[in-house]
């Protein structure tokens, strides 16, 4: 079970750590003093102040105004700082406190006798999935006389590209419908190639991969294709993940795996998208 609470905020705390870190050195390199910064009579006049008590500062010539950008910077990474550090105390205070189970994990918890006889407010993952995977629906027919291509769990599918995707999901356990229909605005029904998802978030995700990028006919009909996808409401790295290749430039399964691991495999998916 995920703990997206408590994962948000270890990401939180290691990002603002970094931070504090990045903005201490910042202002420790930067120049002493603060800036003052004049407007009137459609001018703008730089200061230098060096001495608290020095209310005016030392006027900076236009020609030194790079002096202006590092004080004003220094003002900024000051004020990143005290919230950078404000924040992460408390996140700090939060995590180090016990507590103790989520309502989601209580099930869990249960004897299996017990959880026999008890409804849960969340099914288990594995369940979901499950229920997720038999759901029927209609896939798209194939023409006679075409290659025929398997995957490792025994469906038809319309490539070798799709085969190494379908079975890098299979793979990771990840959960698949093939060319399960889908209707878009303007273009009608179509069959992107695979819809994936993640169990942990229960998000589904829209997976297409253009395969023959290099045909001018191929790619206007995927440009057209993409469209009315937007139309619809689905957007590359929202609820869609989209893979490309060519004739020269053949699908990098190394890509395809770090697509499933960021959009797809529970916990590390979620807590990467929540941060």
């Amino acid at each position: 079970m995920i703990r997206p609470l408590r994962d948000l905020c270890e990401g939180r705390k290691e990002y603002l750590s970094h931070l504090c870190e990045e903005k201490k050195a910042a202002v420790e390199d930067a120049p002493e003093g603060r800036l003052r910064i004049s407007v009137g009579k459609g001018r703008i006049l730089y200061y230098h102040r060096l001495d608290p008590k020095d209310k005016n500062g030392r006027y900076i010539p236009v020609d030194k105004t790079d002096m202006a950008a590092r004080l004003a910077q220094k003002s900024y990474d000051e004020a990143i700082l005290q919230a950078s550090q404000k924040e992460w105390e408390s996140l700090d205070c939060f995590l180090r406190r016990d507590t103790g189970l989520l309502p989601e994990e209580i099930y869990e918890n249960l004897s299996q006798e017990k959880q026999k006889l008890v409804v849960p407010i969340r099914e288990e993952d594995s369940v979901y999935a499950e229920k997720w995977q038999k759901v029927p629906y209609a896939g798209k027919g194939f023409d006679q006389n075409v290659p025929e291509f398997y995957t490792a769990r025994g469906e038809r599918v319309r490539s070798k590209s799709e085969v190494l995707i379908a079975d890098m999901l299979y793979r990771m356990g990840v959960p698949y419908r093939y060319e399960c229909p889908v209707n878009l605005e303007g273009l009608g029904t179509v069959h992107p190639d695979f819809m994936v998802l993640n169990t942990a978030t229960r998000k589904v995700y829209l997976w297409e991969h253009f395969g023959r990028m290099e045909d001018p006919k191929y790619s206007a009909r995927t440009l057209n294709k993409l469209n009315a996808y937007y139309r619809t409401g689905y957007y590359p790295g929202e609820n869609m993940i989209m893979t490309f290749e060519s004739a020269n430039v053949p699908i990098d399964m190394r890509n395809v795996k770090m697509l499933i691991n960021w959009y797809c495999v529970g916990e590390n998916a979620a807590k990467a998208r929540m941060i």
